[in-house]
């Protein structure tokens, strides 16, 4: 039996920036020109907790080995923006928002010597989570157009007190896995490792795949070790970070037809999706000497609706997920036990936003 558990509790003051431009239309804010604001004098912090704790059996026997595990796992992240909303002066919006994730799950992995040349693996997967996130933003309503036609705020000292949008989103996700694999060794030098694993989630994404795993390691000589193999790879989007917030509000204020200085660049708001992708390895170890060995590692990915990160329409610095339509990605890794040096080349990089 095995028990871990853990905490962190970090608290971040973000670095301002004195060269920091005043947001493109604001003449004032709060009634005081907006020039008379400075970007080095901002006061925003963001706090990050997470408590985890994991308890674990493991029965070893002559035929069977399983483990059975049980986790849980506490975390938020606290944006707190300048409390005097100056904020606005320079990025348009100035914003609390708040996440929490409250998750349970199990697992269960059991390895089984069916014959002398076969070993099987298998395993479940359940999690269940809690995810909630709200945000209080404090914009400035346009009141009027330029010359050239684009929005102004604060045109005037009593045009130029923010307006605060609220928003709140909260779900509970599910993700259920299953998994076969078979071990099995042709010849004293040739191993296959064939399988397949199901998953499955419910979350702000739902979905499923049946992936098929294979992988062939030979034992070349004594000090020489190749291998091959390829995978079907199902990525959700991350439940903790959720989607992305309804922008109606930033960029329709109460439906007047009016934007906001917190308004996106784009209004669309396309549903996230389930990257799915197939990854292709082939690779090489020598022993060179007892005390040095060296491995090199050729990969090859391509995916579909590939997930990443970025900041959009959140002030704080809190990543929000996106997909590119296709990644087409070629990466290699050499490795020695004496020194290590990885690199990450992209020959081949065509990535559509969705």
């Amino acid at each position: 039996m095995t028990a871990i558990a853990g905490l962190f509790n970090g608290r971040f003051e973000i670095p301002d920036n004195p060269a920091t431009p005043t947001f493109p239309g604001i003449t004032f804010l709060n009634g005081i020109p907006v020039s008379a604001y400075n970007p080095a004098l901002l006061d925003e912090r963001q706090n990050e907790t997470s408590q985890f704790g994991v308890l674990s059996y493991l029965h070893s026997g002559e035929a069977v080995d399983f483990r059975i595990s049980a986790f849980t796992k506490y975390s938020t992240l606290h944006f707190r923006r300048d409390p005097t909303l100056s904020d606005i002066a320079f990025n348009g919006i100035s914003q609390n928002a708040l996440l929490k994730s409250f998750a349970n799950g199990m697992q269960v992995d059991a390895v089984g010597r069916i014959a002398s040349d076969h070993t099987l693996r298998s395993g479940l997967f359940v999690s269940g989570e809690r995810f909630t996130s709200q945000t209080a933003s404090a914009v400035l309503v346009q009141d009027g157009t330029d010359e050239f036609g684009n929005p102004t705020f604060g045109s005037t000292p009593a045009t130029s007190f923010p307006n605060e949008i609220f928003a709140s989103i909260g779900n509970t996700g599910w993700a259920y896995s299953a998994w076969l694999q078979d071990e099995w060794q042709l010849v004293p030098d040739l191993t296959v490792n064939y399988g397949a694993r199901f998953d499955a989630v419910s979350q702000f994404v739902v979905g499923s795949q049946i992936s098929p795993r294979l992988n062939t390691v030979w034992q070349a000589t004594p000090t020489t070790v190749f291998h091959a193999g390829y995978a079907r790879l199902f990525t959700p989007p991350p439940f903790q970070e959720g989607p992305a917030e309804n922008l109606a509000q930033l960029n329709d204020f109460n439906g007047t037809g009016l934007t906001t200085s917190g308004a996106t660049p784009s209004t669309a708001n396309s549903p996230l999706q389930i990257e799915r992708a197939n990854l292709f390895d082939v690779g090489a170890s020598q022993n060179l000497f007892d005390s040095l060995k060296i491995g090199l590692d050729l990969y090859y990915k391509f995916a579909r609706d590939g997930v990443d990160f970025g900041q959009f329409a959140l002030q704080a610095l809190i990543p929000t997920a996106a997909n590119w339509r296709t990644n087409d990605d070629r990466f290699g890794s050499f490795k020695s036990i004496l020194r290590s040096l990885r690199w990450v080349r992209f020959t081949s990089d065509r990535r559509p936003m969705r």
